[in-house]
C-alpha cells in the first residue's frame, strides 16, 4: 500500500498545471509587447533622424546655389525637392537699427532664409537655415 501512495503522489506532481501554464505565458505576452514597442519606437526615432539630415543637406544645398545657379533677388520663391520635400526662400533687406539708407547701386546685405518641410499637413517638420549674403543692385 505505501508503494502505491507513493507512486499516485509522484504522477501529481510531476509537470506543470494549467494556471501555471498561463501565468508563464502572460509574462511572455507582456515582456515581447514591451520589446516590440521600445523597437517600433527606435525605428520611428531613427526614420525621423534621417529625414531631418536628409532635409538639412537639401536647404543647405539651395542655400549655397542662390546666387550661382539661381539669382538672389529679394522676394519669396517656393518649390519641390521631390514628392516628401517642399522648400521655401526668402530673401529680405537687412538692416540694423540706426543703420543709414544705402544709394542704388550700392552693395548692401541681405538675410537668407531657406525652409525645407516634410510630413502630413497635420505633422507636418521643418528645417530652417538663415544667413546673410551681399547683394549688388545693378543701377538702371
Amino acid at each position: 500500500m505505501i508503494s502505491e501512495n507513493s507512486e499516485r503522489g509522484k504522477s501529481q506532481s510531476s509537470g506543470f498545471t494549467l494556471i501555471e501554464v498561463l501565468v508563464a505565458l502572460t509574462i511572455l505576452s507582456i515582456s515581447l509587447a514591451v520589446i516590440y514597442a521600445g523597437l517600433s519606437s527606435n525605428v520611428e526615432g531613427r526614420r525621423v533622424s534621417i529625414d531631418h539630415q536628409q532635409a538639412t543637406l537639401l536647404a543647405e544645398s539651395k542655400l549655397n546655389s542662390l546666387g550661382i545657379q539661381t539669382p538672389l533677388v529679394e522676394g519669396r520663391t517656393a518649390g519641390r525637392f521631390d514628392n516628401r520635400f517642399r522648400w521655401n526662400t526668402v530673401v529680405a533687406p537687412y538692416s540694423e537699427e540706426g543703420e543709414e539708407v544705402l544709394e542704388e547701386g550700392q552693395t548692401r546685405p541681405v538675410q537668407v532664409i531657406v525652409t525645407v518641410t516634410w510630413g502630413e499637413p497635420n505633422n507636418e517638420r521643418s528645417v530652417s537655415l538663415r544667413t546673410l549674403r551681399l547683394l549688388r543692385e545693378n543701377p538702371l
